[in-house]
């Protein structure tokens, strides 16, 4: 497929490289534990400020981006725009 869409000659030579077991090709080393909780030892000691997340119809991903702000130490507040047009939520309060 890669060889019909690309330079053939490259497309063979990445493939080589594929097949080739002592090529790592991309691959990551952490030089850190990434099962260590960097941030548990500051959310347990200061209050976790509120973030909005901003949801409005047919816009996805407000379960993952709230995911990662509770991983981050605050605490994730859905907040759908109607709530902000009607009143009922301000950004005042993130």
């Amino acid at each position: 497929m890669q060889s019909l869409r690309d330079d053939v000659s490259c497309a063979e030579e990445e493939h080589q490289s594929r097949l080739d077991a002592s090529l790592p090709g991309l691959s990551v080393h952490a030089t850190f534990d990434i099962n260590d909780d960097i941030a548990a030892p500051l959310i347990l000691t200061r209050p976790r400020p509120k973030v909005a997340i901003l949801r409005e119809q047919r816009v996805n991903g407000q379960v993952e981006m709230a995911a990662a702000i509770d991983r981050a130490g605050f605490t994730a507040v859905d907040v759908h725009m109607s709530d902000i047009l009607s009143g009922r939520t301000t950004l005042a309060d993130f």
